[in-house]
C-alpha cells in the first residue's frame, strides 16, 4: 500500500499521462486504498480546487486543474 503523498503524486502523474484525467476506479486499484478512503482524499482534493470530478456513466473520473 502506498503513503497519502504518494497517492497525490500518482493522481498528477497518471492524469497528466491521459491528458489530465483518469478514472477514480483506476486510482482504487493501483493505490491499493479502498474506495471509502480514496473517495475522501478525493473530496479533500476537490474542495481545495485542485482537482475536479466529473460523472462517466458508472464512474467518476478525476480531471486535474491547473
Amino acid at each position: 500500500m502506498i503513503g497519502l503523498k504518494n497517492l497525490i503524486e500518482m493522481i498528477c502523474d497518471e492524469a497528466i499521462e491521459g491528458d489530465g484525467t483518469l478514472f477514480q476506479s483506476d486510482l482504487v486499484d493501483k493505490s491499493g486504498f479502498d474506495k471509502v478512503k480514496v473517495t475522501r482524499i478525493l473530496d479533500k482534493l476537490e474542495g481545495k480546487g485542485f482537482i475536479e470530478r466529473k460523472r462517466r456513466g458508472m464512474s467518476n473520473v478525476v480531471i486535474l486543474k491547473g
